[in-house]
C-alpha cells in the first residue's frame, strides 16, 4: 500500500509539472514562441536589449555619481569615447557597465539597464550584435549555432541570453541541439542552472534522451 501511494504521489507531481508548463507556455506573450513547452517568460535579456538598440557602449562610473557613466568604447551608434551618459542606477556596484538605449544615441538619457561588464561580457555583446534579425529566412541555424557555446554560461547575463533564444526555437531545433551538446552536458547543466526558466529549458532538452534514469 505505501508503494502504491507513494507512485500515486509521484504521479500527481508529474501532472503538476506537466500543467504548470502548458500554463506557461500560454501566458509565454513577450516573445515569439515557437515550441518549447516549459519555458517560462522572461525579462528583457542583455542580447534583447542589445539588438533592439541604437546605442550600445562599455561605460565608466563617474565618479561621486550613481548615474553618471563616460563611454570607454562603442559598441554600436555614432558616438565618441569620452561622453557622459546618464542611465539608471545600477543594480551592482562594478569596475565598468554596458549601456544601452532605443532612442537616438547622442541624448543624454539612456534607456537600457547599467549591466555589470566584463571582458566576457564584451565579446559576447559583440558576437549579438553581429547576428541576423530572428525574422530573417535561414537567421534560425546562425543564432542557434552562436547561442549554443553559452546554454549553462556561469554568467547569468550571457546564460539567460542564450536560454531566452533557445525558448524560442522550434522543439525540433531543440531537440536535434540537445543531442549535439551530449547527454552529460545537459545533465550538468540542469544541476547548476541559475534560475527557474533555465532550469526548465535544460530539463526539456535533458527530455531529448529519453532516459529513465534522468
Amino acid at each position: 500500500m505505501k508503494s502504491i501511494a507513494q507512485n500515486f504521489k509521484n504521479c500527481s507531481r508529474l501532472a503538476g509539472m506537466v500543467l504548470s508548463a502548458s500554463l506557461a507556455l500560454t501566458a509565454f506573450s513577450a516573445r515569439p514562441v515557437a515550441a518549447c513547452p516549459a519555458c517560462m517568460q522572461m525579462s528583457m535579456t542583455l542580447a534583447d536589449e542589445l539588438e533592439t538598440s541604437q546605442g550600445a557602449v562599455v561605460a565608466l562610473p563617474v565618479d561621486g555619481s550613481k548615474t553618471n557613466y563616460s563611454i570607454e568604447s562603442v559598441l554600436r551608434g555614432d558616438l565618441r569615447k569620452g561622453k557622459i551618459l546618464t542611465a539608471a542606477n545600477a543594480e551592482q556596484v562594478s569596475p565598468k557597465y554596458i549601456l544601452t538605449t532605443v532612442t537616438t544615441p547622442n541624448r543624454p538619457f539612456w534607456t537600457g539597464k547599467a549591466r555589470s561588464c566584463t571582458p566576457e561580457v564584451v565579446d559576447f555583446s559583440k558576437g549579438v550584435l553581429q547576428l541576423p534579425n530572428r525574422f530573417e529566412k535561414g537567421a534560425a541555424k546562425v543564432r542557434l549555432d552562436y547561442f549554443k557555446n553559452y546554454l549553462g554560461h556561469p554568467n547569468k547575463l550571457i546564460a539567460d541570453s542564450a536560454c531566452a533564444e533557445f525558448s524560442v526555437a522550434s522543439f525540433k531545433n531543440v531537440l536535434n541541439y540537445s543531442k549535439s551538446l551530449g547527454h552529460d552536458k545537459i545533465k550538468q547543466m540542469v544541476t547548476k542552472a541559475q534560475s527557474e526558466e533555465q532550469r526548465a529549458l535544460y530539463l526539456v532538452m535533458l527530455g531529448a534522451f529519453a532516459s529513465s534514469d534522468d
